[in-house]
């Protein structure tokens, strides 16, 4: 099952209500925002949970103002699935990623010069959702360096409140339409464990395990290959990531430039011998 769409922007799509008292809320009309999602997202393979399925999940958690948090290796869909339901809803869409260079002032806001005199403030990325409303993403939380995360506590609690203390104390109360989530990769080089009080602000937490998806994305081959890698990573035998996205840049590396190059690139992904030992697996699956 695909789930995408195509054509004009939608005004915002009914999910499935899932089972209980939850009657999902309107939001308002963003079609002026600059982030808004012009161009349909590619084609998404939901993933089955419960029951039911990550996107019906996703977008009635979202119409309820949840906290949510995404937990898998790189590529499997945490990011896109994310972005989908910022689509089908008509959100204004942002996803940031924290890495070292982040600093609070590219989320909250700094002072610039004024284009006259003096000195005019201008809102960071987040302070912009908070006060307009939209998803704004948290791309790989763990991985911020120490101390950052602590930004998000005060607007990911009941109160979803910020203080612009660089400014002049000025307290934004959330949107109604602000919706915070986050994603985490826990085997990513350099990630940290996450602090529990933010990790409980979370009102809905999905792990993604890519073993299904790639099963439906991917030929025989090719599910084979990840998975024969992957066992000598966690031996120890092999230094290197065999992700999903790796596995989608060899597809479409063999569709432009064939078999034999993609081959050659995806081997580059490895570190020393372990190209050699990661071409004899191709080999031996018939890659």
């Amino acid at each position: 099952m695909e789930t995408g769409d195509k054509g004009k922007q939608p005004k915002g799509v009914d999910p499935k209500i899932l089972p209980g008292t939850f009657r999902p809320k309107a939001f308002d009309d963003h079609t002026g925002s600059l982030y808004l999602i012009k161009e349909a997202p590619p084609p998404y393979y939901p993933h089955h949970v419960g029951g039911t399925i990550d996107t019906d999940i996703l977008e009635n958690a979202v119409r309820d103002r949840q906290n949510i948090l995404l937990i898998g290796e790189t590529g499997t869909g945490k990011s896109h699935v994310l972005r989908l339901i910022a689509y089908r809803l008509g959100l204004p869409y942002i996803r940031v990623q924290l890495y070292d260079a982040i600093s609070p002032e590219d989320l909250f806001g700094s002072w610039i010069p004024s284009a006259q005199e003096g000195f005019i403030w201008q809102d960071g990325v987040l302070t912009h959702f908070m006060r307009h409303g939209g998803m704004f993403v948290a791309d790989e939380l763990n991985g911020a360096k120490p101390g950052m995360n602590f930004v998000f506590h005060s607007i990911t609690d009941h109160e979803r409140r910020m203080t612009l203390t660089q400014k002049d104390g000025e307290v934004i109360y959330a949107h109604p339409d602000f919706i915070f989530c986050a994603t985490m990769n826990l085997e990513y080089e350099g990630t940290k464990p996450l602090n529990r009080a933010l990790f409980d602000r979370f009102g809905v937490v999905l792990e993604y395990d890519g073993s299904s998806a790639i099963k439906k994305m991917f030929p025989p081959e090719l599910v084979c290959f990840k998975d024969k890698v992957d066992e000598a990573i966690r031996a120890g035998e092999l230094e290197g990531v065999c992700s999903v996205r790796s596995l989608q840049q060899y597809m479409r590396n063999a569709e432009i430039f064939g078999k034999e190059v993609a081959k050659r690139v995806l081997v580059q992904k490895f570190e020393g011998i372990g190209k050699e030992a990661v071409a004899d697996i191709m080999e031996a699956v018939g890659l």
